[in-house]
């Protein structure tokens, strides 16, 4: 016995198999009558449809129909409201769940820098004597701070 092709029936009705399975078909039709039972309804379904006419609509009906489309695909200003708030939550959601997952970080601690040695603070405020002989070669107003600022550089200690 051959296997049942009732899914190929409406093809076979509307002739659109290839001649070897429309053959195939016809002769399981033959030795099948449960195909051929589900053929007759499919037959008699698509004559019923053939047949049928339709009506036309009253201009009240096709109204009514044409508001309920206009107003179905109208957009809403909620709509577009709600899905930015989805979008909202859930970047919150995401970002809320990224930064609890980072590792923690170590508290920045600032650090003031050392205090510069004496020697340098003395260079900072050091001033050229005003009453210089020229200007060519300026006299310092304590020439000891001097003196003492190159031995502590030199390394040695007065």
């Amino acid at each position: 016995m051959t296997a049942c092709v009732g899914s190929k029936l409406s093809a076979y009705l509307d002739d659109e198999l290839p001649p070897a399975e429309h053959d195939r078909v016809r002769a399981h039709l033959c030795v099948c009558s449960h195909c051929a039972a589900e053929l007759r309804v499919i037959r008699e379904m698509s004559q019923m449809l053939g047949d049928f006419e339709p009506q036309g609509l009253s201009p009240g009906a096709l109204d009514r129909m044409h508001q309920a489309v206009q107003q179905a695909s109208a957009p809403n200003g909620w709509r577009f409201y709600a899905g930015s708030g989805l979008v909202a939550a859930s970047l919150l959601i995401i970002s809320a769940t990224w930064l609890a997952a980072l590792p923690p970080q170590r508290p920045v601690v600032l650090r003031t820098p050392p205090a510069p040695a004496e020697w340098e603070q003395i260079a900072v405020n050091l001033r050229v004597d005003p009453t210089a002989a020229s200007a060519d070669q300026p006299r310092y107003a304590d020439s000891r701070v001097a003196n003492w600022m190159v031995d502590s550089l030199g390394g040695s200690q007065p």
